[in-house]
């Protein structure tokens, strides 16, 4: 595995942990603290390994966990 896409996972999770943490973090937050230039650069990413925006991601796993089976 290449080295720069090792590092695009690691700061992908990175930011996954964080969003998962809403109410300690911001999406500013979230790209000051992973090294992303601005939002579309955390935005492409995101896109990239997890095929959703960080806000569809959020409102995914919200519903998910709002609504018990």
């Amino acid at each position: 595995m290449p080295p720069k896409l090792f590092s695009q996972i690691v700061r992908f999770q990175n930011s996954l942990h964080m969003l998962l943490n809403k109410q300690a973090f911001t999406v500013w937050d979230v790209i000051n603290e992973n090294g992303y230039f601005d939002q579309s650069h955390l935005i492409n990413e995101f896109k990239k390994f997890g095929y959703l925006t960080p806000t569809e991601f959020i409102d995914a796993v919200s519903k998910k966990f709002s609504n018990p089976i």
